[in-house]
């Protein structure tokens, strides 16, 4: 178990780059190979897919065999092998098991092993021979978050907004490549960014944008384009729409104002809450209530592993409340696996420095402060 699980745990019984040189890829490349894979027709699996659900009671699961005609975010659809077709409600669906192409598994033992390159090209290769709608999405799922966790946020854009304009409804809405800490976006990102806000017959694109430029000169329009977000047909950009706007306001929010931000945080769908989590903890760490800033950092390590940058992130964050409480062995251990577990992110480097500035004590940590449970 890791340190930062181990902190979690215990605090709440207490207080209840790898860097590989690759050539880019042009944006209309990628545009043009993800469109031309989405022409190809729908052809049928070549043997049984095996999709396990949710019993009624929740408490167990069943397994049906047949082939996957369509999975989105709303249903799955199924033909049984004497032709009879039938559909479940995506949220009963647990996993599906299929005959991946060679590609495909290689991709994903590449992805599992942190070797994004790797599995970017393998994943491509994947997408291009792969003749099902619903595993292509899958695994354009995959190739934003290897653009992601390799730092290529235009390419991650294009992949995404792909899979989005395929499905509206994807269960990888949280892939979307949006910013929750950081200054302003090289002039490359911003020329992006820039177009994408721009076009208000795309709002996934459109929050995209926003995110990138909130920090730049332009912030006034993005604020809102923000606002206009909130009256969005999808209510996962409707509310990260409104979570993006609370960067603005870090620096005056009340304690009442962080009770409403948490409220709101726990009232969206689980899978996007890796980045208003963050804000959250800041908002915490800027009112002096340093458990709670921890608490709500951890929850992004813990829950979305996936998204790297904002995981290592939020350990950095972690380390720093755990000393201002006088948990420095603990905030050491968190700064070690920022080291070990996150070497191919830009918090590597920092984590290293403050690792050797803190040698282990000889003894436990000292006791924590009489306001240390941040009452």
């Amino acid at each position: 178990m890791s340190m930062s699980r181990d902190w979690a745990d215990s605090n709440r019984k207490m207080n209840t780059r790898l860097e590989i040189p690759h050539q880019r890829r042009s944006l209309t490349t990628i545009f043009l190979a993800i469109t031309t894979v989405f022409s190809v027709c729908l052809t049928p699996a070549s043997a049984a897919d095996r999709v396990f659900l949710k019993t009624q009671s929740g408490l167990g699961e069943s397994r049906v065999v047949g082939e996957v005609e369509e999975f989105t975010g709303d249903q799955l659809v199924l033909r049984h092998p004497g032709g009879r077709q039938q559909t479940f409600k995506s949220d009963r669906v647990l996993r599906v098991e299929s005959d991946w192409s060679a590609p495909h598994q290689l991709a994903l033992a590449s992805f599992q092993r942190g070797r994004y390159q790797e599995s970017l090209a393998e994943y491509l290769q994947a997408l291009r021979v792969e003749k099902r709608k619903w595993v292509q999405r899958q695994q354009l799922a995959k190739i934003t978050w290897c653009y992601r966790n390799l730092g290529q946020i235009e390419q991650a854009s294009a992949s995404f907004l792909a899979l989005y304009r395929s499905d509206a409804t994807t269960l990888h809405f949280s892939a979307i490549p949006l910013v929750w800490a950081g200054g302003p976006p090289d002039a490359a990102v911003e020329r992006r960014a820039g177009t994408l806000l721009a076009d208000a017959k795309q709002p996934a694109g459109q929050l995209i944008g926003a995110s990138w430029l909130l920090t730049t000169a332009r912030r006034p329009e993005v604020l809102q384009t923000l606002r206009r977000l909130t009256n969005a047909a999808d209510a996962r950009i409707i509310f990260l729409a409104e979570a993006q706007t609370w960067r603005t306001q870090l620096a005056t929010l009340t304690d009442a104002d962080v009770l409403r931000m948490q409220t709101r945080v726990e009232a969206m769908p689980q899978a996007i809450r890796g980045g208003p989590y963050f804000l959250l903890g800041t908002a915490h760490a800027r009112r002096g209530q340093p458990a709670r800033a921890a608490l709500a950092f951890l929850r992004i390590p813990i829950n979305f592993p996936e998204d790297r940058l904002l995981a290592a992130q939020a350990l950095l964050a972690t380390g720093s409340e755990l000393e201002t409480i006088n948990r420095s062995g603990e905030a050491r251990g968190l700064y070690r696996e920022i080291i070990v577990d996150y070497a191919d992110t830009p918090l590597a480097a920092i984590a290293q420095k403050r690792f050797a500035a803190r040698p282990p004590s000889n003894g436990p940590d000292a006791t924590p402060d009489k306001d240390s449970s941040d009452k």
